[in-house]
């Protein structure tokens, strides 16, 4: 209902950045992060339902990425098992390494307790962004926007935390309410769409090339006078996708609060029950895109 649709405006309008420039690109980029984890989590759903009817129970890969404040959480909700595995079987060996403990006992006799602490740990991560953006690719582009530009983003949130409490300490700022949290949950989804250029995108040329054309023109218009309903999807589809990514919400929401989603349904009536599971059934049905054309197991992470 959702990733299928986004994927033909997201696929038009990288295609033809001359004509859709300006708003139109952050558009898509903003889009394609939308996409990509409806695809990607939709997938993973597909596999961890299919296995449990064989008795097998597979972790969660996911768990609402996009309430997350950090590009650091971010990266702990998003593909879980694969931070795991770097973290246990990459990151923790190398810190134990004889050479990186001789660095931090170095560093902490010569700079500093903070310095002996962070720098062996950034060294670390450095490798472990290094190996995630070969993971998706043995080209530059995964090596710079998978891997080089978060652990970037990590490392400078963390190098810059006492200025940006102090900066928060002299404006006043609640870090404690709704609309902070907020903005840190947006701001984060913007740094890793960024990233996520290099992923959509053919090459590293193509990326500065359509973030160069997001900044040609100011066409705020586009999102009041029906320009987006040209975009291979109508505007029904469009409510569509609202209506998924509502529902999206919801559920993520409820999973933050309380817990699984699944079973708080299975605590449920028998009556209340159903009518939940035949609606979505119902609605997934009539509004999922699916038929003659379309190949249901195009999913994006199928070739890595």
């Amino acid at each position: 209902m959702i990733s299928a649709r986004l994927e033909l405006v997201v696929y038009w309008i990288f295609l033809n950045t001359e004509y859709y420039h300006g708003l139109y690109v952050w558009i898509a980029m903003l889009l394609f992060m939308l996409q990509l984890y409806t695809d990607f989590s939709g997938c993973m759903d597909i596999v961890i339902g299919a296995s449990e009817c064989y008795g097998v129970q597979l972790p969660e890969n996911f768990r609402a990425p996009f309430f997350a404040r950090s590009v650091q959480e971010y990266w702990q909700r998003w593909h879980i098992t694969l931070g795991l595995w770097m973290k246990d079987y990459i990151m923790y060996p190398l810190l134990r390494m004889r050479g990186m403990q001789r660095l931090a006992k170095w560093l902490k006799k010569h700079v500093g307790k903070r310095a002996a602490k962070q720098i062996p740990s950034y060294l670390a991560m450095a490798v472990v962004w290094l190996l995630i953006g070969l993971w998706h690719g043995g080209e530059w582009k995964y090596v710079i926007g998978e891997g080089g530009w978060f652990w970037l983003c990590i490392v400078l949130a963390q190098v810059l935390e006492p200025l940006y409490k102090k900066l928060i300490a002299l404006f006043g700022i609640n870090t404690k309410t709704f609309s902070w949290h907020v903005f840190q949950s947006v701001r984060v989804y913007i740094l890793v769409a960024i990233g996520n250029l290099f992923f959509r995108l053919d090459s590293i040329r193509e990326v500065f090339h359509s973030i160069r054309m997001g900044f040609t023109g100011w066409n705020p218009w586009i999102l009041f006078d029906g320009s987006l309903f040209q975009l291979e999807v109508t505007e029904r589809e469009w409510k569509v996708v609202a209506l998924g990514v509502l529902a999206l919400v919801i559920v993520s929401a409820l999973q933050e609060t309380k817990g699984s989603v699944r079973r708080l349904i299975a605590g449920q009536n028998v009556i209340f029950r159903w009518v939940i599971w035949i609606s979505l059934i119902w609605s997934i049905a009539v509004m999922g895109v699916y038929g003659p054309g379309f190949n249901a197991a195009s999913f994006i992470y199928q070739q890595f």
